[in-house]
C-alpha cells in the first residue's frame, strides 16, 4: 500500500543520471554524489557512481537541486541543477580536479575537531584524539562529554542511568558488568566515531532512557587489502599496602579486504591486565541498646583476560541490494583472589575479626550472529531487514577459606570453607525490518517492526565444605529460568515546513510478555504490558548561526535478567545480595530544548520525570547484623538539567572542549520514606596540543560536586587522563605513552543513612596506569566508497539519524 502511495504521490516525477569524470576525461568510480535541494540544501537522494562513472537518481520532482559530488583524493563540486519533467534528464558530466592531499597520510592528518555538535547529538571523532591508541572503549566514554560510569559499571548520560550502548548501529543485549568486560575488551584503536544522542527518535528502541551511545568501529573505504595493526603494555599502580604493580598488555588487528562487489572486514583485540579493586565499608547496627560497628575491608587482585573478535562481509548484488553476515563475540577470563577482613566493634574496642580469602575463577563468551540485507527499491524507497542471535554464557566458581579470631587472640577458633558456583545463560532472537519511503520531496515516512525472544537460565548452587565433602545449602541454592517476548512496531513521519523548520513525529508500540519461574519454589511471575511511546522533535535554524531543537520522548528501562534472580548471592559473612522477580520496569518522561551556536556551541536544558525509579539498597537486620542487598522500585526520580559544551580552538596548537553538566535531582519513595534532592555540578575539559616534530598531547580532567544519588550522599569526585603521541614511518605509525588517574584521585566516598542504616564507605575502581602503545597502517590507497560510510554522512546528519 505505501508503495502503491508512494508511485502516487509521484507520478509527475522523472529519472536523473550523469557522469562524474576526472579532469583527463576518464571516468571516476565508487564517487559519492547527493542530491540536495537548492532552497534549504535538504538531502533529497544519495548515490554512487558505477565504473563508467555513472549516477542515477530515480523518481525526482520537477525544481532546482544541488548536486554535490565527492570522492577521497579529489575536491568536492557542487552543481546547481534546473531539473525539468521528462523521462531521463542527463545531467552535464561533472569533473573533479585532484586535490593535493597524500592519501598515504589521510588516516594521520586529518583536521576534524574531535568534538561535532549538532541539535540532541555529540560526535567523537575518536581517530583524531591521541587516546585513539593504547586506551578501551570503555576509557572513551569515560572521557566522553556527559557520560559517567558508576562502581557497578552502569554507563549514565547527564545524569540519567539506563542508556542504551550499540555498536555499529546494533545493541549489545549487555549490561552492567558483561558491557563494561565487553568494551574494556575493545581497544579504541578500532573506533572511528563515537555518537551522543541525547532524545533519539522512534526508530530506536524504547528503552535507554538515559539517551544513546552509538560507537561506530573503524571500516576501511580503499580497494584491496588495508589493515591496522596496533600492540602495547605497561603498569598498573596498586597503591595498596602489601600488593605489587600488575603489569598489562595488549594487541589487535583491523583488516579490511574490498573489491567491487565484496567487502570483507574484522578485527581482532587481545588484552591481559592486571584488574585491581579495593573497598572499605563501615556501617553501624543498633540493637536491644548495643551498638555495634561492623567493618568490611576487601581489596581485588586479579588478572583479566579478554579476546575480542569481530568478522563479517558485505556483497552488493547489484548497486540496489546489498546482503551482509556478521560474526562477533568476545571471551573474557578474571581469575585471582579477594581479601576481606571483616571487623565487628562493640564499646569502642574490637570484639572479633574475620579473615577470608577467595579465589575466583570467571569465565564467560558473548557471541552474536547477524544477517542483513538493504535493498534500493528507487520510486516505492529502500528496505533494511535484520536477524541476529546472541548467545551469553557465564561460569563462576569461587571458594571462600575463613578464619574467626576473638580479640588480640591470634590463634583461629573456626574456620570455614565456602563454595559458590553460579553458571548463567541467556539466548536472544531477534528479527527487525525498517522500510523507509520519500512520500514528496518535503515529507518521508519510516515504518518498521522489532520481534525479540529471550530466555534465561541460572543456576546457583552454594555451600559448605566439611572434612573435603561439600553439602550445598538449600537457602542460597536454587534455579531461576525467565523468558521474555518483546515485539514491537513504530513509525516516523518527518514533515519539512520550509528551509529553516521541520517536525518529526513518532510513534513505538511495545509489547512484553514475560514469565520468571523458580522450579523448587514452583512458582511463576506473570506479565504482559503493552506500552506506548510517542516522540516529537521540532527542528528550526534561526539563522546563520543558531538552530534550535525541542523534543519530547517517553522510555522505559526493563530490569536485567540478573537482577530478577531470587536467590542469595553470597559475598561476605555479614553481606548478602538477592535479586527481586517482582521488580517492575521504570519509565521516564523527557522534555528538552537543544540550541547549537555557529556550529560549534552546544547548550541544552531538560527535564525529566522517572516513576518507578530503581535503586539498589541495603537492608540490615539488627538481630544478626546481615545486610541484604536488594534492588526495588524506589520511588520517582525528577531531573532537571542544563549542559554545555564548547570546543575552542585558542591557537593553532592549542585546543580545548568545554563540557558544563549543571543537574539538580529529587527522589522520592513511594512509602514515605525518601524525599531528598541535591545539586550535582560537573566540569569536564579535554585539552589538545600540536607539538612540534610531528607530536600531539592530550589531557582529560574532570570534577564532580558531592551530590546525593537515591538513598546515598557522594563526596566530591576528580580525575585526570593525559596521553602523548608521535607519528612515525612516513605518518603511517604512531608511538603513544598514557598515564590514567595520574594522580589516583578517582575514587568514590559516600555514606547513606536509610531507615535503620546508616553506612559510610570508599571504593575504588580505578587506579594510575602507564602504557606505552604503537599503530601502524598499511594497504592499498585505491578509493572506494563504503557501504555504511560515505562522503554524504555529513548531508544525512541534516535530516536526522535512525536505527533499528
Amino acid at each position: 500500500m505505501l508503495c502503491v502511495f508512494a508511485a502516487l504521490a509521484q507520478n509527475k516525477n522523472a529519472d536523473m543520471q550523469g557522469y562524474v569524470k576526472n579532469i583527463g576525461n576518464q571516468p571516476i568510480a565508487y564517487a559519492s554524489v547527493v542530491l540536495l535541494k537548492a532552497t534549504d540544501s535538504t538531502v533529497i537522494k544519495l548515490a554512487i557512481t558505477n565504473q563508467t562513472g555513472l549516477f542515477k537518481f530515480v523518481g525526482i520532482a520537477p525544481g532546482k537541486y544541488l548536486v554535490k559530488v565527492s570522492c577521497t583524493g579529489y575536491n568536492s563540486k557542487l552543481t546547481l541543477v534546473n531539473f525539468l519533467s521528462s523521462s531521463i534528464f542527463n545531467i552535464v558530466t561533472i569533473q573533479l580536479k585532484k586535490s593535493n592531499v597524500d592519501l598515504a597520510e589521510i588516516a594521520v592528518v586529518e583536521n576534524k575537531n574531535f568534538v561535532d555538535v549538532k541539535p540532541g547529538k555529540t560526535t567523537l571523532n575518536i581517530h583524531n584524539s591521541v587516546f585513539a591508541s593504547g586506551s578501551t572503549a570503555l576509557d572513551i566514554l569515560r572521557m566522553s562529554p556527559g557520560v559517567q560510569i558508576s562502581n557497578s559499571d552502569d554507563i549514565s548520560l547527564n545524569g540519567k542511568a539506563d542508556v542504551l550502548i550499540l555498536l555499529d548501529n546494533k545493541p549489545t543485549y549487555l549490561s552492567g558488568t558483561a558491557l563494561a568486560d565487553l568494551l574494556r575488551g575493545t581497544q579504541s584503536s578500532m573506533i572511528d566515531k563515537i555518537e551522543i544522542i541525547n532524545n533519539p527518535n522512534s526508530t530506536y528502541d524504547a528503552s535507554g532512557a538515559g539517551g544513546v551511545i552509538n560507537i561506530k568501529l573503524m571500516r576501511d573505504k580503499n580497494l584491496g587489502f588495508n589493515a591496522q595493526i596496533n600492540a602495547g603494555g605497561g603498569i598498573i599502580m596498586s597503591g595498596i599496602s602489601n600488593y605489587n604493580d600488575g603489569e598489562k598488555g595488549n594487541a589487535g588487528i583491523n583488516f579490511n579486504y574490498r573489491t567491487k562487489k565484496l567487502n570483507v572486514f574484522g578485527n581482532y583485540s587481545y588484552s591481559n591486565s592486571a584488574y585491581f579493586k579495593s573497598s572499605a565499608l563501615s556501617r553501624v547496627n543498633n540493637y536491644n541498646g548495643v551498638v555495634d560497628v561492623i567493618s568490611d575491608d576487601w581489596v581485588i587482585n586479579q588478572r583479566r583476560v579478554n579476546n575480542n573478535f569481530r568478522v563479517g562481509a558485505d556483497y552488493n548484488i547489484n548497486p540496489q541490494h546489498v546482503i551482509g553476515f556478521l560474526l562477533s563475540g568476545m571471551f573474557m577470563d578474571l581469575n585471582g583472589p579477594k581479601n576481606t577482613i571483616s571487623t565487628i566493634n562493640s564499646l569502642n574496642s574490637t570484639d572479633s575479626t574475620i579473615l577470608t580469602n577467595s579465589v575466583l575463577k570467571r569465565w564467560q563468551t558473548n557471541i552474536t550472529y547477524n544477517l542483513n540485507y538493504r535493498g534500493d527499491l528507487g520510486k516505492c524507497g529502500d528496505i533494511t531487514v535484520d536477524a541476529d542471535y546472541i548467545n551469553y554464557n557465564r561460569s563462576y566458581a569461587e571458594e571462600f577459606q575463613s578464619s574467626y579470631f576473638y580479640s588480640n587472640n591470634i590463634t583461629p577458633y573456626r574456620n570455614l570453607i565456602l563454595e559458590n558456583n553460579s553458571p548463567l545463560n541467556y539466548d536472544v532472537y531477534v528479527f527487525n525490518a525498517s522500510y523507509h519511503v520519500n512520500l514528496n520531496p518535503t515529507n518521508n515516512l519510516v515504518v518498521g517492526f522489532k520481534d525479540s525472544y529471550a530466555k534465561a537460565d541460572n543456576f546457583s548452587d552454594f555451600g559448605l565444605v566439611t572434612n573435603g565433602v561439600y553439602n550445598s545449602l538449600p537457602l542460597f541454592t536454587g534455579r531461576f529460568k525467565y523468558t521474555e517476548m518483546l515485539y514491537a512496531g513504530y513509525i516516523d513521519y518527518n514533515h519539512i515546513f520550509s528551509k529553516k523548520s521541520n517536525l518529526e513525529l513518532g510513534l513505538r508500540v511495545e509489547q512484553t510478555i514475560s514469565d520468571g519461574l523458580t522450579p523448587s519454589q514452583v512458582e511463576n511471575v506473570h506479565n504482559n504490558y503493552i506500552d506506548f511511546f510517542p516522540n516529537v522533535q521540532y527542528n528550526y535554524i534561526v539563522n546563520n548561526d543558531n538552530q534550535l531543537k525541542m523534543s519530547y520522548r517517553r522510555s522505559i528501562n526493563r530490569p536485567k535478567y540478573e537482577e530478577l534472580n531470587p536467590f542469595l548471592l553470597y559475598n561476605d559473612q555479614y553481606t548478602y545480595q538477592i535479586g527481586n522477580r517482582y521488580l517492575k520496569p521504570n519509565y521516564s518522561n523527557t522534555i528538552a530544548i537543544d540550541h547549537v551556536y555557529k556550529d560549534r556551541f552546544s547548550t541544552s536544558a531538560s527535564f525529566t520525570v522517572i516513576n518507578g525509579f530503581t535503586q539498589t539498597v541495603y537492608m540490615q537486620n539488627d538481630q544478626t547484623q546481615i545486610t541484604t542487598l536488594k534492588k526495588i522500585n524506589l520511588g520517582n526520580r525528577y531531573n532537571y538539567d542544563l549542559v554545555f559544551i564548547a570546543p575552542i580552538t585558542f591557537t593553532k596548537w592549542y585546543a580545548a572542549d568545554f563540557n558544563l553538566d549543571m543537574l539538580y535531582q529529587r527522589f522520592t519513595a513511594t512509602n514515605g520514606t525518601l524525599d531528598n534532592g541535591s545539586t550535582d555540578i560537573t566540569l569536564k575539559v579535554a585539552q589538545h596540543f600540536k607539538l612540534p616534530l610531528s607530536m600531539k598531547a592530550d589531557i582529560t580532567a574532570q570534577y564532580e560536586t558531592p551530590t546525593t544519588y537515591g538513598i546515598f550522599r557522594y563526596k566530591s569526585n576528580f580525575f585526570a587522563f593525559g596521553a602523548i603521541s608521535k607519528s612515525v614511518l612516513k605518518n603511517k605509525g604512531a608511538i603513544q605513552l598514557q598515564v590514567d588517574n595520574i594522580f589516583q584521585s578517582d575514587k568514590n566516598v559516600y555514606t547513606s543513612h536509610y531507615q535503620n542504616l546508616n553506612i559510610s564507605g570508599t571504593q575504588v575502581n580505578i587506579f594510575r596506569s602507564v602504557q606505552l602503545s604503537f599503530t601502524y597502517i598499511f594497504g592499498s590507497q585505491t578509493i572506494k566508497a563504503a557501504r555504511k560510510s560515505t562522503g554524504a554522512d555529513e548531508e544525512q546528519g541534516r535530516v536526522g539519524n535512525s536505527t533499528n
